[in-house]
């Protein structure tokens, strides 16, 4: 299952660029702990779609709920995985995330692509 997603996301890719139209459906897929179709979506979101002063509720409707959210000095802030980077023993070794900043209010204030390493 997972081959044949990678394969049909290889020639989506090839077809369309690096970069496809965001869809919702697309964007929830999960094929085991990735999301295949995040990393070609996120322009599309991020230039196309006003999330900045989009209010939470929202977001959450076009995006889902976030995986994880951040505590303490970050409490406002919520991550969205869009890749995670294994190493040859299935280790983390780096991704990206879209981190969403809200406001008091609950509005987008702003939004950070993270890109990391281990």
């Amino acid at each position: 299952m997972k081959a044949r997603v990678l394969l049909m996301l290889a020639v989506i890719t090839l077809l369309f660029g690096c970069n496809i139209k965001f869809s919702k459906d697309k964007w929830a897929f999960k094929d085991g702990t990735e999301y295949p179709y995040r990393p070609v979506m996120l322009r599309d979101l991020t230039k196309n779609y006003n999330i900045r002063g989009m209010k939470y509720t929202d977001l959450v409707k076009l995006i889902g709920l976030p995986e994880s959210k951040g505590t303490d000095k970050r409490k406002n802030e919520f991550y969205y995985n869009i890749k995670t980077n294994y190493g040859w023993d299935n280790d983390i070794i780096g991704g990206v995330t879209l981190v969403i900043v809200l406001s008091k209010d609950s509005v987008v204030d702003d939004f950070k692509i993270h890109r990391y390493k281990r």
